[in-house]
């Protein structure tokens, strides 16, 4: 018999099983123009981004459901899960979308992230043009 989930070393695994599973999470984001779901916790969200912190602790406080409009449910699942680990696969083709979403909702590791990412592209095209 396996040890409970709960006894994992790290929190990024802990809380990505929480995530994944839907265990316990209490705000559902509609994103997307075609609103699609993304279960998480505002705990997790408060805590990644001052922004999020914000809309769930501000003076006028969003509860349940939040809609995204701008930021496809494609792009959204790895930006929350990125806040619930701290790791993402950035791939050319999506990395300005995720750096939209990590910009608008402050998120300054994955900005990070994405601006090293940017940089690593960027020089590997000027010194293939070199070689």
């Amino acid at each position: 018999m396996s040890d409970p989930w709960q006894h994992e070393e790290s929190f990024a695994v802990t809380n990505a099983h929480m995530l994944s599973d839907d265990v316990l999470c209490d705000v559902t984001i509609l994103a997307g123009e075609d609103k699609r779901e993304v279960r998480c916790h505002q705990f997790i969200l408060a805590s990644r981004s001052p922004v999020f912190y914000t809309m769930f602790c501000g003076s006028l406080p969003e509860a349940g459901v939040v809609k995204i409009p701008d930021v496809e449910v494609d792009v959204l699942r790895p930006v929350v899960r990125f806040m619930y680990t701290g790791e993402i696969q950035l791939m050319p083709d999506s990395v300005m979308t995720v750096m939209y979403a990590a910009k608008k909702y402050d998120i300054r590791p994955l900005i990070n992230r994405c601006n090293t990412f940017l940089q690593k592209k960027n020089c590997n095209r000027q010194c293939l043009r070199h070689s």
